[in-house]
């Protein structure tokens, strides 16, 4: 029988744990990363606020979290509304806002759109944790685009049941299932050096896959993006 770790917030890995049980798969939610609000500062926003041309949400929390404090520009006609993935889309498109997103759910996506490309982007606010997304800025930075960060939420490594990850790994090695490079790093201080030999690391991108295999894991495949669809393709091959 094939078996899951999924390392998401228990609410956000759900579906999916639902989705492998009803196909026979074991799975264990173990989640990595808790999220904890903050309280978000919209005084620099202001004299930005009539030349945003786009806003980037960079996750389904900075949704849940941001969307208030922007959600007037949000609306604006003038201004371009990204999402870096389904999932943020659908929290977006939840609250009645436009958006766009890339196929490939990541900073390297977002950059790809065509958006960048045709249309005239010269100030962006990026909503999003506390010092996530780091690629994404310095890249909009490079291209000349004025880069307003709103923080309005923060990741922190909650305590973990290690007997009972280790319960679980018992019985064979495992897929994981990591959202990002901080979920590797967190799973790599968890997990002996026979696990990261014989277990199966499936990561968002190919930025976390050259991180994870840095860290020493041998099978690392890479999705495109860390959504529960991009995880199914990946895991669906080896039917």
């Amino acid at each position: 029988m094939k078996r899951v770790v999924l390392t998401r917030q228990i609410k956000d890995s759900q579906a999916l744990a639902a989705q492998l049980r009803e196909q026979g798969v074991e799975t264990l939610q173990f989640p990595l990363m808790a999220i904890e609000p903050l309280s978000v500062d919209v005084q620099h926003l202001q004299s930005a606020k009539n030349s945003v041309t786009a806003l980037i949400f960079t996750s389904s929390n900075a949704v849940k979290y941001g969307l208030e404090a922007v959600r007037g520009i949000a609306s604006d006609d003038t201004c371009s509304v990204i999402a870096v993935g389904s999932r943020t889309l659908e929290a977006l498109q939840a609250e009645s806002i436009d958006a766009i997103a890339p196929e490939r759910e990541d900073s390297e996506g977002i950059l790809g759109l065509p958006i960048f490309q045709t249309a005239m982007i010269d100030r962006v606010v990026v909503i999003k944790g506390e010092g996530g997304r780091d690629l994404l800025q310095r890249a909009l930075v490079d291209r000349g685009v004025g880069v307003v960060d709103l923080n309005c939420y923060r990741r922190y490594w909650p305590a973990v049941d290690l007997d009972k990850l280790d319960q679980f790994l018992e019985d064979g090695a495992p897929f994981f299932h990591v959202a990002s490079g901080e979920a590797v790093v967190r799973l790599t201080d968890l997990v002996s050096a026979v696990v990261q030999r014989q277990a199966s690391l499936v990561v968002p991108s190919e930025r976390v896959a050259q991180q994870a295999r840095a860290l020493g894991w041998y099978t690392v495949e890479e999705a495109e993006g860390a959504g529960d669809a991009a995880f199914m393709e990946v895991f669906t091959r080896h039917d």
